[in-house]
């Protein structure tokens, strides 16, 4: 992990990983930005690194100092597991004021324990409602399965 003070911005690299009671997010690097402090000038510029014992925010509601974590940016291999739901793409972006994610790149896909899945160019998920909003581009199709019982 590198800390980049004058960003509020803190970079997991190498099979990054944040969860919160709200799921899981995995990814082959992810950014973290957080509110700046209220009342204090910026950090001074560069990177920190942490001892292998120091344990960077594992929450998508975590703090660093007086900061709140405000985003996520997820690049590769996105992974994103919410209650019976699990989420895929080649990014994904959290937001913690809507308490969403957006799926994209590759092709994303969001899948329930049940098998019924949703995929489009752009999927986004809220956390509050269990809504999931699809965006396909013009020409390509959105597709939904769902099993049903006999």
């Amino acid at each position: 992990m590198t800390y980049e003070g004058n960003q509020h911005r803190a970079r997991l690299e190498e099979s990054a990983r944040v969860r919160s009671a709200d799921g899981t997010m995995r990814a082959n690097r992810m950014d973290l930005f957080f509110t700046p402090q209220t009342g204090q000038a910026g950090s001074p510029a560069g990177t920190s690194s942490p001892s292998s014992n120091s344990k960077p925010p594992t929450g998508l509601g975590a703090s660093l100092g007086n900061q709140q974590l405000q985003r996520v940016q997820g690049f590769g291999a996105v992974r994103v597991d919410s209650g019976d739901r699990t989420g895929t793409g080649e990014r994904g972006d959290y937001t913690a004021a809507e308490g969403k994610f957006v799926l994209s790149g590759g092709k994303p896909k969001i899948i329930d324990k049940f098998g019924n899945s949703t995929a489009g160019r752009q999927l986004t998920f809220f956390f509050s409602d269990d809504r999931i909003d699809v965006d396909s581009e013009e020409g390509s199709r959105t597709l939904t399965l769902h099993r049903v019982e006999k």
